[in-house]
């Protein structure tokens, strides 16, 4: 399993691997899916690592407006691709401003197969609770977020070892 550092970096280098192209939307997106699929498998119990972030933007930026970080770096950017790259060098310094709180990679990942116990929702059961609530998710409805939400769901899926149509 990699550790989010890790998983960023590769997205940075080679972001048409994961989400296409270099979107802070569909960024954002990937990351709402695989962070939230591997906090439910119970792997990140201390946190994925980007908790405090979105304060840290709003401070940074001197807004306390109901964005997300992704929304706030598109509006600070002027656009999509400066936002997504502006992310790196901004979560970068994030996670040394907050080192304190964190190991030298920023966050604590690295479990053991006996330190948690795999939960996961189904795929069925997590499009069921989306269409239900496709804010609470998506942001709105959007079927590019939605893909990019399953993108990072199945990559959770596939470090753990589980079948992708679980």
């Amino acid at each position: 399993m990699m550790n989010l550092s890790t998983l960023l970096q590769k997205i940075k280098e080679n972001p048409v691997m994961y989400i296409d192209k270099p979107s802070i939307t569909y960024l954002h997106s990937f990351l709402i899916g695989y962070l939230s699929t591997r906090t439910e498998m119970g792997l990140d119990r201390e946190g994925s690592g980007i908790e405090g972030f979105q304060e840290w933007i709003q401070e940074r930026e001197k807004t306390n407006v109901s964005q997300s970080w992704a929304g706030i770096l598109i509006f600070s950017c002027g656009s999509e691709r400066n936002a997504f790259y502006s992310f790196f060098e901004l979560f970068e310094r994030f996670l040394n401003d907050d080192s304190s709180k964190k190991d030298e990679n920023g966050i604590s990942l690295n479990y053991s197969e006996n330190d948690f116990k795999i939960f996961i929702r189904p795929l069925y059961e997590l499009l069921a609770s989306i269409k239900k609530r496709p804010g609470m998710y998506l942001g709105n409805n959007s079927i590019t977020k939605l893909d990019m939400l399953l993108r990072g769901y199945s990559l959770a899926q596939r470090e753990v070892g589980l079948p992708l149509t679980y």
